[in-house]
């Protein structure tokens, strides 16, 4: 992120109109789900429970809203942009692209809760092609792209610090007793929830750390001390699949590029050691001198436990078994699982049991090659931007084999921002390299029209009976006597 004489001199007022418009309602969205309170009565009752629900089916209101506009501005406004990146993929991934998606229709046309089945498809496919149009963005303005997805991330994620802390500091003025897991309340549904952004967020926060931007000494400290924040919260919350996942990106990048990944890696050893020397004062010391002991999650004596996965990971085995080539349908594990989990907490075997052995290959190969061509790139030269964007995909992809990163509504879109940024990052690279775009194969504009229509209908024809019962389904299920279960689309996550 060099220096540009645009953004200083506090321009930056000025300049809002160049904020990338996706990339701009991104921000809004990603800036709202923690904080914005709405539909007050859509749990029906006051607790845990009802107010986990409450922010699980708020941030996937927030995400529909985000599909509904996007899904119009591709079918309009935005469809040439999206021409233009479409026919610039790689033709083999494009075509397995388009095969997954077939694929998953079949599957979802022959499944026994076809609303369901269409409005997961549907979203999925939405999402996909809002990271694509990001990744246009990402490529057409570059340096002006990084610079505003940097400032939005260390805005969310100072968001998201405050609002946690606020509950820390209510805690300690009250007397009350610091309960690490009741501090993640009302700003996501579940603790593992804020461990899933973590583990993205993180890495990519190293990123204005490393670059060769004009930051001042003052700002580089405190983006070291955000930084660290984030690492206390990360220990505070328990959630190891964060650890599992930071470790899992650190050591490929060591192993695939020891040289110009350890700066990286280097800033996060540096902002880990702050964000225990936190810990430890804010959730040990303090709360042992001045109030009860905190109540802290401590998960290391069971590193290795499944917490119950295992049984789950073997129905999902066994659907795949039974149902190998267009699978039970996309959503239909929800139906499957029942009141055990609402989907299998790991991407490989979700795909698979939902929409196909077949499919799942078509669609995670294209994933796999795009982050095998980004380490490829690390291999060539050293790039902050680009290690610590291939840092967050590779800790998502590896935290995803043991959680809901491609499940739950706000992570989603966190996700499609990493994609679409790495997707744009390899466009500038092949450019730079060979000198001209490189046209894969021709997609007319009028059939992004008509798919983005065809989308925008079948989630709306699942998404609408859902909201206009939601209070009844959801007092119905807490009446019953349930608790919280890891959620699927909404909170209450089995079908139908």
């Amino acid at each position: 992120m060099d220096s540009d004489p645009e953004y200083e001199d506090g321009q930056l007022m000025k300049h809002i109109y160049k904020l990338p418009p996706l990339l701009g309602w991104m921000g809004v969205m990603l800036i709202l789900g923690p904080v914005l309170q709405f539909v007050p009565s859509i749990s029906w009752q006051d607790g845990p429970v009802a107010n986990a629900m409450a922010w699980h089916d708020r941030q996937r209101i927030e995400q529909v809203v985000l599909l509904m506009v996007g899904a119009v501005s591709l079918a309009s406004i935005w469809r040439m942009r999206q021409m233009e990146i479409l026919n610039r993929l790689p033709r083999t991934s494009l075509l397995l692209l388009i095969l997954g998606f077939s694929l998953g229709a079949l599957s979802a046309g022959f499944s026994d809760f076809i609303r369901y089945a269409w409005l997961e498809w549907s979203t999925s496919l939405l999402l996909v092609s809002l990271s694509l149009l990001l990744a246009w963005e990402a490529h057409a303005d570059q340096i002006g792209f990084d610079r505003w997805a940097v400032r939005l991330l260390i805005l969310v994620m100072v968001v998201i610090s405050i609002r946690v802390l606020m509950g820390y500091m209510a805690a300690m003025l009250e007397g009350l007793r610091v309960d690490s897991v009741k501090l993640f309340t009302g700003v996501f549904s579940n603790r593992r929830v804020f461990g899933q952004v973590a583990s993205m967020a993180i890495p990519l926060l190293a990123y204005p750390l490393l670059s060769n931007a004009d930051w001042k000494p003052w700002q580089r400290v405190m983006l070291l001390g955000l930084l660290s924040v984030w690492w206390m919260l990360a220990i505070a919350s328990g959630t190891r699949g964060t650890w599992m996942a930071i470790g899992v990106a650190s050591v490929v990048l060591l192993m695939v590029a020891w040289r110009h990944a350890w700066p990286w890696v280097r800033i996060q050893l540096v902002a880990l050691m702050f964000g225990l020397i936190l810990y430890g004062l804010l959730f040990v010391l303090l709360p042992d001198r001045f109030y009860p002991d905190a109540l802290v999650e401590n998960r290391l004596g069971n590193l290795t436990d499944l917490a119950g996965r295992g049984a789950i990971w073997s129905m999902s085995l066994m659907q795949i078994q039974t149902h190998p080539w267009l699978g039970i349908g996309p959503m239909h594990m929800a139906a499957v699982l029942g009141h055990v989990a609402s989907h299998p907490h790991n991407l490989l075997l979700q795909l698979c049991a939902e929409w196909g052995i077949p499919a799942a290959l078509a669609l995670l190969i294209p994933m796999l090659w795009g982050v095998a061509r980004l380490l490829l790139w690390l291999r060539r030269g050293s790039d902050p931007l680009l290690v610590s964007v291939t840092a967050a995909l590779l800790a998502a992809g590896a935290q995803a084999m043991v959680d809901g990163v491609f499940v739950m509504p706000y992570t989603q879109l966190w996700l499609i921002l990493v994609a679409g940024w790495a997707i744009g990052i390899h466009m500038r690279k092949v450019d730079a390299l060979r000198g001209r775009p490189v046209m894969a194969m021709t997609i007319k504009p009028w059939l992004i029209s008509l798919v983005m229509v065809a989308s925008l209908a079948l989630m709306l024809w699942g998404v609408f009976p859902e909201i206009l019962h939601r209070v009844e389904y959801t007092k119905a299920y807490l009446d019953a006597g349930h608790d919280a279960i890891p959620p699927r689309f909404w909170m209450v996550g089995p079908i139908p």
